[in-house]
């Protein structure tokens, strides 16, 4: 769990960030400055997310076909690049957009049979300074 939290302290820009989200969260335990509520809720988090790449992430597989039908209708939005350069690219975009159709097919089966609630974790997203990326969507 020290790992998980200190993980989770590394995506805030600084320790007064982390601080205030602390606050804010009421995770923090005011006398002794543990986190046992914070670590409940990571310990939860991991728990789904290793559900997740079994059910979900492992079954993702992503045929070279696709990542040439999306670099040819993508193409002129590459700006010359070649497929060898694009295709990581390519990979991760489809890797995602197929995780989370299963994802929703996932979600959709669990509410069939019980009340379910998913909520992303405590990402606070890419940075400001965070590399612009080419946008591009790939053909289903």
């Amino acid at each position: 769990m020290e790992r998980s939290v200190a993980a989770l302290r590394r995506k805030f820009p600084t320790p007064e960030h982390y601080q205030r989200f602390m606050d804010v969260t009421g995770f923090p335990d005011p006398v002794n400055g543990e986190t046992p509520l914070l670590c409940a809720v990571l310990r939860s988090e991991l728990q789904v997310e290793r559900y997740l790449d079994l059910r979900v992430r492992l079954n993702v597989v992503i045929p070279e076909a696709d990542l040439v039908r999306c670099y040819e209708a993508n193409e002129s939005k590459f700006f010359d690049r070649t497929f060898a350069e694009m295709k990581p690219r390519i990979q991760l975009v489809l890797r995602e957009q197929q995780e989370q159709e299963a994802l929703a097919e996932l979600i959709a089966q669990l509410e069939s049979r019980a009340k379910i609630r998913y909520s992303p974790g405590f990402d606070p997203g890419p940075a400001d300074d965070a590399p612009a990326s080419v946008a591009f969507k790939c053909p289903q």
